[in-house]
Formats: C-alpha cells, sequence, structure tokens
C-alpha cells in the first residue's frame, strides 16, 4: 500500500494479490516493479485466514524506501 501527500489529501494506491494453498508456507514469493523515483516508501501489508477465521489483517509485512529516504 502506498499513500502520497498531493494536492494536501493522501493518495492510497492498492494492488491485491491472493494465494490460496491447503498446506500450511512461511514464505510467499512475487515478481513486483517499483514505482517511479520520488513516490516513497511502499509498505507490503499481509492478511492471513485459517478457514475462514482471520489470524491478522494488514499487518506491515515490509517496508521498502528509497536510498536516502526516509
Amino acid at each position: 500500500m502506498h499513500e502520497r501527500q498531493f494536492g494536501g489529501t493522501q493518495f492510497v494506491c492498492s494492488v491485491v494479490a491472493s494465494h490460496v494453498s491447503h498446506q500450511p508456507s512461511t514464505s510467499f514469493s512475487f515478481v513486483w516493479i517499483a514505482p517511479p523515483p520520488g513516490t516513497g516508501c511502499v509498505n507490503f501489508l499481509a492478511t492471513a485466514t485459517h478457514r475462514g477465521q482471520i489470524l491478522f489483517k494488514d499487518a506491515l509485512a515490509q517496508q521498502l524506501c528509497e536510498q536516502g529516504g526516509e
């Protein structure tokens, strides 16, 4: 999820990817293309469910920032 200031308002852009597995897993891989320079930090949020029960929702899994950024 990405938030950026535009004229005093926050811009949020989200892309959702889902993965369903019948076996527990400890890792998940995907291909990702970074936004243009100057965009700022990008937060990767995770949600996990087990048999319809939410284990955690929108937990910060990883944050990537440009070199020299915050």
